[in-house]
């Protein structure tokens, strides 16, 4: 019976895990797809809602009124309601094509609206889904030009492990270009502690601290070694956390490695690791390292 069938308690959550698990699948494994479905669907999903609304209504009670001729104008718009909710008898569903075709643009009004909620609405739930478990990943803080550098350096040489970026611009072109190439995307700023604990950074195994000010960067080191610190403290297993930061003050780059120790180590466990870097520096050793084969 379709009562028993559709007005079934199971039948929305049977449908809202299965789009669960599709778009979780999509996002994870074809970031491309999901990203084209979303913008697809923030563009007709009000559309096809109210075509499908109207629709089933319409055809619902235009078949209840052949169905019933003495049936009042209310009582109509009452059992349409019903068959919208997929609570009607299997033998009102299938008395005509109307009421069929009503009951086949309801399911596709219960698809869309959920369909449109989870891709759409629950779009950030999803990164937080899937960052929970995640171990062993890599973490880039910033997606400036060198963030965006680095992260294209990682993407390039990626081997099985989940990358996560986060950045304060989720509207940048690297930010979209970032999330198209599977890459977890989080909106928020780096020298937050709660952001970093969204990005399961005492669960990374590398770190990167890439923003364009150092002021920023500092902040944002302190509380990932505080978020390790806590996580080494509450497990027995000795793991390492490599971060890199970028520091554009050469002075700060020197009182940063003179308490590297300091920062390494708590107690007899080594859990931290920091290593200063300067893109500056690099670039010229670089290019002076080119020029030394050149001549």
């Amino acid at each position: 019976m379709w009562k028993s069938l559709a007005g079934s308690p199971w039948l929305v959550p049977a449908i809202l895990l299965g789009l669960v698990g599709t778009a979780a699948i999509l996002r994870r494994r074809q970031p491309r797809i999901y990203r084209d479905l979303s913008q697809r669907l923030r563009q007709c999903v009000a559309p096809l809602i109210l075509v499908y609304g109207a629709g089933a209504v319409s055809l619902a009670v235009w078949g209840l009124q052949r169905r019933c001729p003495d049936v009042g104008l209310l009582q109509r718009m009452y059992e349409a309601i019903q068959l919208l909710l997929f609570n009607m008898e299997a033998d009102v569903v299938t008395a005509n094509w109307q009421l069929k075709t009503a009951a086949v643009l309801s399911i596709l009004l219960t698809l869309t609206v959920a369909g449109g909620g989870i891709l759409l609405w629950f779009h950030e739930s999803w990164q937080t889904l899937a960052l929970r478990g995640t171990r062993g990943h890599v973490v880039v803080c910033g997606l400036g030009s060198v963030g965006s550098q680095v992260l294209r350096d990682l993407l390039e040489r990626r081997d099985g492990w989940q990358l996560v970026a986060i950045d304060s611009d989720a509207d940048s072109q690297m930010y979209s270009w970032a999330t198209e190439m599977g890459v977890l995307t989080l909106k928020g700023d780096v020298s937050r502690a709660d952001i970093l604990r969204r990005a399961r950074v005492s669960a990374a195994s590398e770190i990167f601290i890439v923003t364009g000010r150092d002021v920023v960067n500092v902040e944002c080191l302190v509380h990932v070694r505080a978020s390790c610190l806590s996580a080494s403290r509450a497990s027995s297993r000795g793991r390492t956390v490599r971060c890199y930061v970028h520091l554009r003050d050469q002075k700060l780059m020197e009182v940063l490695s003179s308490h590297n120790s300091q920062l390494e180590h708590h107690g007899k466990e080594h859990f931290f690791d920091v290593v200063a870097f300067s893109a500056a520096s690099l670039s010229a050793q670089r290019t002076l390292e080119q020029i030394t084969r050149i001549w």
